[in-house]
């Protein structure tokens, strides 16, 4: 089978609510680790084979959770490895930007963003959360259906609740945060940063795993996509392949962007 162009990878790579992790007992094989050394030896080293070994010229972009054990756990997050923000090595005008990989000893062929973070493949713009934002604006969204026929009455109610992102300019527009007691609420926000959530621009797709149902839907002329979780428990969940179609323009003639109309999605199921 061919080999996709970029694959996009959303923590957590290492899981704080693993049992193992809960009772810090992280182990290889017989032998006590930490979290950086498992992620070194599970993720980074697995992905330097399969691009040494397999002659893969695919690109890899990861992006961590805020439950992941490599990274802060608090949203907005910087990128894997990233230093702290305020730091005094940190030189990053924001947290959209990729950072050089240091210790975790991610390939050159791995590049990383934060949660929630922003990027280009080729024309396309690609806008990522691994907060489970959907879930939380689904117990928080009071809608009034009032039957005027109006865009957002017609929709779904999962392209609704994508809906908020877009039409909010925001990776996470909800005020207030829910309560960390909450049911929903996936770690804490840190509300200084709220410039770090904004969206600059509409991304072509934006990748948002829930608990939801998994879909794949044109909202406002962006494609939003709902993978899902590649595992549930100790079983297996649900992961997208998307393909995306070139333009078909000839010439110098104008043609709409569209990159909901000519991208293809399937979602599998493990």
């Amino acid at each position: 089978a061919a080999k996709p162009d970029a694959v996009v990878l959303l923590g957590p790579f290492v899981d704080a609510d693993h049992p193992l992790a809960k009772n810090n007992d992280l182990k290889e094989g017989d032998e006590s680790v930490d979290a950086a050394t498992l992620f070194v030896l599970k993720v980074a080293w697995a992905l330097e084979k399969l691009v040494i070994e397999e002659d893969c010229p695919t690109q890899f972009i990861l992006a961590p959770a805020t439950r992941d054990l490599v990274a802060e756990p608090v949203f907005p997050q910087p990128p894997l490895d990233a230093p702290p923000l305020g730091a005094q090595n940190d030189a990053r005008p924001s947290w959209q930007d990729e950072m050089p990989v240091g210790s975790l000893e991610l390939p050159s062929q791995v590049h990383v963003v934060g949660n929630p973070g922003l990027f280009k493949i080729n024309e396309v713009v690609v806008g990522v959360t691994a907060t489970d934002v959907l879930f939380q604006l689904s117990s928080q969204e009071l809608f009034h259906n009032g039957r005027d026929n109006s865009e957002i009455a017609k929709m779904p109610r999962v392209a609704r609740l994508a809906s908020h992102l877009l039409s909010q300019r925001s990776f996470y527009p909800l005020f207030p945060p829910p309560s960390m007691s909450s049911t929903v609420a996936d770690a804490p926000v840190d509300l200084r940063q709220h410039g770090k959530w904004k969206l600059p621009l509409q991304p072509d797709v934006l990748i948002t795993p829930s608990k939801l149902q998994p879909f794949a839907r044109d909202v406002q002329g962006c494609l939003v996509l709902n993978p899902g979780h590649l595992s549930k428990g100790a079983g297996g969940g649900t992961f997208s392949q998307l393909t995306v179609h070139p333009l078909s323009a000839e010439g110098d003639e104008t043609v709409v962007h569209g990159v909901p109309a000519r991208t293809r999605a399937e979602i599998t199921r493990i």
